[in-house]
């Protein structure tokens, strides 16, 4: 009997030389931070700040071959702290991650933590402390604290 036959392509042999695209790449957030040149620190919410709110705020960013953030994408956080968070990491530089020898589009988790602020006494106020470091030895003996008028 004879069989029919039918034309198959050979994939052996190509005409053109066709290179897989790599889209994105993830890669981890040690890797990412080893990249990073220009890091915005974010300014902490002033309602956060009022309400006493402090934590992380997760995102995966993704950077481009030439280091810039196109995209940022929430994981999770606190709603108060999102925007400070992304708006801050908008603003940050990475050097192209190289494979192969060429820059390509990396994604990767991004961590911001937010700590509300400890009021540092000696920067607020330090001609107070000035005064109590002249007058420790009166904080002993007369059990009070005399501080001069004048703050420097």
């Amino acid at each position: 009997m004879d069989t029919p036959t039918a034309s198959l392509p050979n994939l052996g042999e190509s005409d053109s030389k066709v290179q897989p695209k790599l889209q994105t790449l993830s890669v981890s957030q040690g890797v990412s931070q080893g990249l990073l040149f220009k890091k915005v620190a974010p300014s902490y919410p002033q309602n956060a700040l009022r309400m006493h709110i402090e934590g992380a705020v997760e995102l995966v960013a993704t950077i481009s071959k030439d280091g810039n953030i196109t995209q940022i994408k929430v994981v999770s956080g606190d709603p108060q702290l999102v925007r400070a968070a992304t708006d801050a990491v908008k603003q940050w530089k990475y050097k192209p991650y190289l494979l192969n020898g060429e820059p390509v589009e990396i994604q990767t988790q991004v961590t911001v933590n937010f700590k509300l602020p400890i009021f540092d006494v000696k920067i607020a106020f330090p001609g107070v402390f000035i005064g109590i470091r002249k007058h420790h030895r009166n904080l002993r003996a007369r059990k009070f604290l005399h501080v001069s008028k004048r703050v420097i």
